[in-house]
């Protein structure tokens, strides 16, 4: 009877480390030029996405989903499910802190990049 009671904890535990997976986003080789990178693309489009032909190497070595220039950031979607968008945010300018409208953000340790986790909706 014991081992059953085991068994179920282990079966219970893993359905919840499976429920609860969180993509771990890659790595920023150098934070000075992805910065760099997403201030021209802030200077130089509308907003709206940003095609792959204009994504500069420092972003194309993220693999991004979709990258997309909004008033004041650029958003870099890596990963993307049925109910979220997680990925990088690049502030322009001299912004300290990122707009509201994510779920979660953390700092990344480099000056205006963020890591964000932001609930999917199909006009983003």
């Amino acid at each position: 009877m014991k081992g059953w009671g085991v068994i179920t904890c282990g079966l219970i535990c893993s359905l919840l480390l499976v429920g609860c997976k969180h993509e771990v986003l890659p790595a920023i080789r150098d934070g000075a030029i992805l910065r760099k990178d997403c201030l021209h693309l802030c200077t130089q489009l509308p907003n709206g996405y940003v095609p792959s032909q204009d994504w500069p190497e420092s972003i194309r070595r993220l693999c991004p989903a979709q990258v997309v220039r909004s008033s004041n950031v650029i958003e870099i979607v890596v990963h993307q499910s049925e109910t979220e968008l997680s990925g990088y945010v690049v502030l322009e300018g001299d912004q300290t802190a990122p707009l509201i409208q994510y779920s979660s953000i953390k700092p990344t340790g480099l000056d205006g990049i963020y890591e964000f986790e932001l609930p999917f909706t199909s006009n983003f």
